[in-house]
């Protein structure tokens, strides 16, 4: 990726909170943080108000990825993939990328580059991730992942093996908590990593008879209090 500051012809989204006695939630459309900064909400394009109480001091700035400008950014993208001088490669950095009515990344999305963003159980349908730049982005350990290539698959365990589940219950003659090992038999343990990132979980074990989907991460596999 080059290394030159990218001037966007696309104005970007953000959600500006405001506390106090209640919470007002503005999301608007701005050039850059900077705008956010020296202008109110109402000097801005609002996309959406939330509530109708007055203002106080604001306290939360996040920059996000909409609907509007994600349509607006793949518009762009293509006709710089068709070499248009017009075009602008899709870029976008310290962005919440959030589950969404209608929103995905797609194969449309080829060639893009995300930066210091993260996604939120956002859903990648027929991408190759070996075809988009991912920079410093974190993702949900449950994204959700459709006809997707570019990502290695490692198993963590073999179906069979013996773990074991740290944490704690009440002791009635103590009357206190206290640590607590229960024997974990794994059925399944995969995940999909994109570097070392991990997107997708593929877990199933056997604890205290029961199934379950969602211990892996606290398992260990010495017997160890």
């Amino acid at each position: 990726m080059s290394e030159e500051i990218r001037k966007s012809k696309i104005e970007e989204s953000y959600r500006i909170i405001y506390r106090e006695y209640s919470t007002r939630t503005y999301e608007v459309r701005a050039k850059d943080e900077d705008e956010v900064d020296n202008c109110c909400p109402d000097e801005l394009e609002i996309m959406y108000n939330e509530s109708e109480y007055d203002d106080s001091e604001r306290d939360e700035v996040t920059r996000f990825l909409s609907g509007d400008e994600n349509r607006d950014r793949l518009a762009l993208h293509k006709l710089w993939k068709d070499g248009d001088p017009e075009g602008e490669q899709y870029y976008v950095k310290d962005a919440e990328i959030e589950q969404g009515e209608n929103f995905s990344i797609t194969a449309e999305h080829h060639g893009a580059v995300f930066e210091d963003c993260t996604f939120s159980h956002v859903l990648f349908e027929g991408v190759d991730f070996s075809k988009i730049e991912f920079i410093g982005c974190n993702f949900s350990e449950h994204s959700n992942l459709k006809d997707c290539k570019g990502l290695e698959e490692k198993e963590m365990s073999k179906p069979g093996d013996l773990w074991f589940y740290k944490n704690q219950s009440w002791n009635h003659e103590e009357k206190k908590y206290v640590n607590r090992l229960s024997p974990v038999i794994i059925k399944k343990w995969k995940v999909l990593r994109y570097g070392m990132k991990c997107l997708k979980v593929d877990f199933e074990g056997v604890m205290d008879g029961k199934t379950t989907f969602g211990c892996y991460n606290s398992l260990q596999k010495d017997a160890i209090l």
